[in-house]
């Protein structure tokens, strides 16, 4: 397995944890997933501008793009085994 690289990482606003996520699985990393429960915000602003929205979906749609056109790596045999577990 590779190490991911967060010097690499360009991402603004919440982005970036899809790209910390692709870099992860890209690494051979498996991802497990721990449900956060949010309140909902009484007072103040958003953090969601739109340019973190637009940011978000033109980088995940370049990512998604970019991997329908690469080759797909071969899973070790205990990659295959954790994808089947989910």
């Amino acid at each position: 397995m590779r190490d991911v690289s967060l010097d690499e990482i360009d991402s603004r606003g919440y982005c970036f944890q899809i790209d910390v996520t692709l870099r992860t699985v890209d690494a051979g990393w498996r991802i497990v997933e721990r449900p956060i429960e949010f309140r909902e915000c009484t007072s103040g602003r958003s953090k969601m501008s739109k340019s973190i929205v637009v940011e978000a979906m033109l980088r995940v749609t370049a990512w998604g793009i970019g991997r329908l056109f690469r080759p797909r790596r071969a899973l070790s045999p205990s990659a295959g085994k954790a994808a089947a577990n989910r």
